[in-house]
């Protein structure tokens, strides 16, 4: 009998106190040699699911940022970042699945009102801001269209740039166009939609990121409601020999540098 055998999946374990064990199914994890050892540091403990949704886990603490059609249930959110109100970034479901009684959501005031019967703890900005929340620095950028309609400046929709514990700084730049205010992004690792219809196409997001000058690109908001699957790779080659690029799969994580993480294989 000739058995399948599926890709490699990863659970991170992280221990609560009397209340046990939890564990949080982190999907397909990067093989060790397909990413640079700087890259690795960078990015450790970050999870792309799709559109603009990512987890980041920092030490014991968990933020999700736009989480978009979350198909588990862990309810391990310590911190809920919602750019704008759109159902693929503001996904009532996916927020549902992720939430626990002591999640604290930042978003702006639209995304609120969509989440407010989900979450007893949410907390509203606007562009400029820096805030301590759930332990988190987290500083709030301006996210907006210049050449489209979709996502007005006046709307005051949200990009965030998330300091770690170990210092990376993570800017998540929501749907956003190249705008002027991205000049003044100081990240190590870039999150950007490349998509287009809505936000920067790839040529557009290169164009962005050579302005940012991160450590590292991550693509998003492309392969799925919008964009094409191979737009993150598309933008990697745009950027090659400029900013390294890394393109996650749905579901793909990279390990965070100090965390146990239990390894299991369906067959």
């Amino acid at each position: 009998m000739i058995r399948k055998i599926h890709r490699r999946r990863f659970l991170y374990c992280s221990s609560l106190g009397l209340a046990g064990i939890a564990c949080v199914d982190l999907g397909h994890a990067f093989e060790a040699s397909s990413l640079s050892e700087q890259a690795r540091k960078w990015l450790a403990g970050i999870t792309w699911f799709k559109q603009s949704g990512f987890r980041l886990q920092d030490g014991d603490r968990v933020m999700y940022i736009d989480p978009y059609e979350i198909t588990i249930s862990p309810h391990d959110a310590d911190v809920l970042l919602i750019s704008h109100s759109h159902n693929d970034h503001c996904h009532t479901a996916s927020v549902s699945r992720v939430a626990k009684e002591t999640t604290i959501a930042l978003t702006e005031p639209e995304s609120a009102a969509k989440i407010k019967n989900l979450i007893q703890d949410i907390r509203t900005a606007t562009p400029g801001e820096t805030l301590t929340v759930g332990g988190f620095k987290i500083e709030t950028v301006p996210s907006y269209n210049i050449n489209k309609t979709n996502h007005p400046k006046s709307k005051n929709y949200l990009g965030f740039v998330v300091t770690l514990q170990d210092g990376r700084r993570i800017y998540h730049a929501g749907d956003t166009d190249h705008i002027p205010e991205m000049e003044a992004i100081d990240c190590d690792v870039a999150l950007l939609p490349c998509g287009g219809t809505y936000t920067m196409n790839t040529t557009e997001a290169a164009a962005a990121a050579k302005i940012i000058q991160p450590g590292i690109v991550v693509p998003m908001h492309y392969g799925s409601v919008v964009g094409s699957p191979q737009d993150g790779q598309t933008l990697k080659k745009l950027l090659e020999g400029a900013i390294e690029t890394v393109v996650f799969e749905p579901g793909q994580s990279v390990e965070p540098l100090n965390a146990h993480i239990k390894e299991w294989k369906s067959q």
